[in-house]
């Protein structure tokens, strides 16, 4: 990167990882790992938000996706372990019959009988004791762990994949995209004194929100209704009118589908109130904010909206932000995490903000938690 805007690009295809990577003008070091690797853009990964002005340094094989491809092309098929062990029953079969063999003949010149005689008849032995039914045996075993796989949804496209799947003991699996959708989803919000529960899967702007199971929406509960303004307010996503399909950044993406399905689409918002002024994302900061008509709206790391904020919405107003409240809502922003949720805190400001130094003497909203839902199928 020569220079840059706030770029952030999403590398899941690479790292696994699906928040996205703020990218900078800085000098480039081949030693670092692959994710802290922030001047480099790749191949295969997505810019989300942000613009830069970039020079190639690497192209087909030589970019971190073709290092993966000729990777996967160096990679030679094993046997399975069912076929090393069938291998090594057979050499063993092999030695005891020669040996059988050999002893009868022995045996049997030893006794008297012809040379011819006894060669022929330890000859005879040796191809009686090969097990000529044990390939078909084999494979009929594997073609009934098939059927069974079968039924459970599970498709096989060798025999021997079988028995090599009942013999694991480490399964290793991308989550991103694989085991996950690669869509972040709300699922809870902690309001200062409200704990609602978010449906919906994914990016569909169908779902609900519930308060003791009773959906509620951003007209029937003021604080809810300002966090739900300040989810919208999110320009690195976008919703298109004509398809309704989300797109950018994952976590903007997931708190502007929040703010359509409690009532508060951004479209509405823009219609009323005209578009944001956007303070972009600081990483030293670990905020952003939009200011619209004279307000601010900011959203950020739980700890770093906490701080900077000295009272909490109650109702139509606000009280101040005492210390018991304070280590009330950073216990639940500890909760959420150990759920597995991504926590963003959300915050309001009633003036206008010149930029992100000023944020301070914050009215704080809420707490939400996002998650990589499952992938479906």
């Amino acid at each position: 990167i020569l220079d840059g805007v706030d770029l952030r690009a999403v590398e899941a295809t690479l790292t696994g990882e699906s928040v996205p990577v703020a990218k900078q003008p800085e000098p480039v070091d081949a030693r670092v790992p692959l994710p802290d690797r922030r001047s480099l853009v790749h191949t295969g990964s997505t810019v989300v938000a942000g613009a830069a002005r970039a020079v190639v340094v690497s192209t087909g094989s030589d970019t971190e996706l073709g290092q993966v491809g000729r990777l996967l092309a160096s990679v030679e098929p094993s046997r399975t372990p069912l076929e090393r062990r069938l291998d090594a029953l057979g050499h063993r079969l092999v030695g005891l019959t020669l040996a059988i063999a050999a002893a009868v003949t022995a045996i049997g010149v030893l006794r008297g009988e012809p040379w011819g005689h006894m060669i022929e008849t330890g000859i005879a032995l040796a191809i009686a004791a090969v097990p000529e039914g044990l390939p078909a045996v084999a494979t009929i075993a594997l073609a009934v762990g098939l059927t069974r796989m079968a039924r459970r949804n599970a498709l096989v496209r060798r025999l021997g994949a079988v028995e090599a799947l009942g013999s694991t003991t480490v399964v290793c699996s991308d989550k991103t995209g694989t085991l996950t959708a690669g869509r972040m989803s709300v699922r809870a919000v902690a309001l200062p004194a409200a704990e609602l529960v978010v449906e919906g899967r994914g990016y569909e702007l169908e779902g609900r929100i519930l308060r003791d199971g009773t959906p509620i929406r951003g007209d029937d509960e003021p604080v809810l209704g300002r966090l739900l303004e300040a989810a919208a307010w999110t320009p690195t996503a976008s919703i298109d009118p004509a398809t309704h399909e989300v797109a950018g950044d994952p976590t903007d993406a997931a708190l502007l589908v929040l703010a359509a399905r409690g009532g508060r689409p951004r479209e509405a918002l823009e219609a009323a109130q005209g578009d944001p002024h956007v303070l972009p994302f600081s990483g030293e900061r670990l905020m952003s904010a939009a200011v619209v008509g004279g307000e601010t709206f900011v959203k950020g790391a739980p700890d770093r909206v906490l701080t900077a904020c000295d009272r909490v919405a109650v109702g139509e107003g606000f009280e101040p932000l005492d210390e018991a409240t304070r280590h009330r809502l950073e216990q639940r922003n500890r909760e959420l995490a150990d759920e597995g949720l991504r926590v963003i805190g959300l915050a309001s400001q009633d003036r206008a903000a010149p930029d992100l130094a000023s944020l301070d003497g914050l009215i704080f909203l809420g707490l939400v938690g996002i998650l990589d839902p499952p992938a479906t199928g």
